[in-house]
């Protein structure tokens, strides 16, 4: 991994804690601190690409405020930033509602927390570096790994992602035909509505023109057309 990681913490202390927790576990890794606002407003906007952002919510050690969040937001309105993953780490449960609508993070971790409360959601972030970002119909982006979808329907200019651990996601963000050029190999176009995934197919019935899949109980409709790429 060389990525490289942003925090934003206004306790020294914490940050250089956070900080030798990423070091340790992740050798290959830049890590850039800041401790208030202004420096961080300045740093998210260098030449430095950064793969995730890890920002404390409140920067005052005397009031309550918003700064990290306004941060995220500032964030997510730079085009290369728009699907990174945003980690909050604060002792403010209350901001969990604009954190996810407004800067659409991918986690929110609550103070006092454990060095593993932090890996396992970088190690899902990284462990998700294969996988679609998609836009939901809730304003959300959302990162799917190709693994996890059974199937992908299209219905009128929706595109229903069905998967193993989010359930069904709602998108209008592309089309099957570029969702064809984007996926794995395995994912195949069975149907005019639809592209299956091949590791997830059980059983093909040629009479009922019907795919079966494992894991799940829903049945996927194929076309004469498309039954010869199996």
């Amino acid at each position: 991994m060389n990525d490289s990681i942003f925090i934003l913490e206004d306790d020294q202390k914490q940050a250089n804690t956070l900080s030798t927790l990423l070091y340790d576990n992740y050798p290959n890794i830049s890590v850039s601190i800041c401790t208030n606002l202004k420096d961080a407003s300045e740093t998210i906007l260098s030449p430095t690409d950064y793969s995730l952002f890890i920002i404390d919510i409140s920067l005052s050690k005397t009031e309550v405020n918003q700064e990290g969040l306004d941060l995220a937001v500032k964030i997510r309105e730079e085009a290369r930033y728009k699907t990174t993953p945003v980690i909050f780490i604060t002792g403010y449960p209350k901001f969990i509602y604009k954190a996810v609508n407004d800067a659409h993070c991918y986690s929110y971790i609550v103070k006092p927390y454990s060095g593993s409360d932090v890996l396992n959601q970088i190690n899902d972030i990284f462990e998700r570096e294969d996988a679609i970002t998609v836009r939901t119909t809730d304003r959300v982006y959302v990162k799917l790994k190709p693994g996890d979808i059974y199937y992908i329907e299209s219905i009128g200019r929706y595109m229903h992602f069905h998967t193993s651990g989010n359930g069904t996601i709602i998108s209008r963000q592309h089309k099957l035909s570029e969702l064809e050029t984007i996926l794995p190999d395995n994912f195949i176009r069975c149907h005019r509505s639809y592209i299956v995934n091949k590791e997830y197919v059980n059983s093909i019935s040629t009479a009922d023109k019907i795919i079966t899949l494992k894991g799940i109980h829903d049945t996927v409709p194929y076309a004469s057309d498309y039954q010869n790429l199996f």
